[in-house]
């Protein structure tokens, strides 16, 4: 439903630029997360008006480090350090959930998503049908490039170096 992501989206820039405007500084995540919540929840309530059909995961940073957050339809939220939707994505959480550990660097969590989706997905895993994003150390949102994800996937994937098989279990 990217129309309904859209309005969402929009509703979370005036959130953060009006408190930016008040405040002076960047809005915490924590306190944008509650009020979207609270936002995507009254349109189940509200009568004459749908819900969203959209889940939403959320990353930035807080006093402790990087956060996770995903926002299901129904205005409920939680933080996380794995999370995935869609079909699927109980088998995906189990995959993670098996394998994860929290002294992956970037390079080692990007590895292990890609790993992820060529077990879980019945769709072709190749550079050109995945995205990755991830937060930078200077806490900004950064996008791989085509190119990038390609180098990982041959890497992960190339029969000499094969480091699939280090997140096996």
């Amino acid at each position: 439903m990217f129309a309904d992501l859209k309005v969402i989206v929009k509703r979370f820039r005036k959130d953060a630029m009006t408190f930016y405007y008040n405040f002076g500084e960047k809005i915490p995540i924590q306190y944008l997360i509650k009020k979207m919540s609270y936002f995507i929840q009254e349109y189940t309530q509200k009568s004459g008006v749908r819900p969203f059909g959209t889940s939403i995961i959320l990353i930035g940073s807080d006093e402790n480090g990087p956060c996770l957050y995903r926002l299901n339809p129904g205005g409920v939220y939680s933080k996380n350090y794995l999370c995935s939707f869609g079909e699927n994505s109980i088998e995906c959480l189990q995959f993670l959930e098996k394998r994860w550990n929290t002294d992956y660097t970037s390079k080692d969590s990007i590895n292990l998503g890609i790993l992820c989706l060529k077990e879980i997905s019945d769709i072709k895993t190749t550079f050109e049908n995945i995205q990755i994003a991830f937060l930078s150390k200077n806490n900004e949102i950064k996008i791989m490039g085509k190119k990038r994800i390609r180098n990982s996937i041959e890497t992960l994937f190339s029969p000499e170096r094969s480091l699939g098989k280090i997140f096996s279990n």
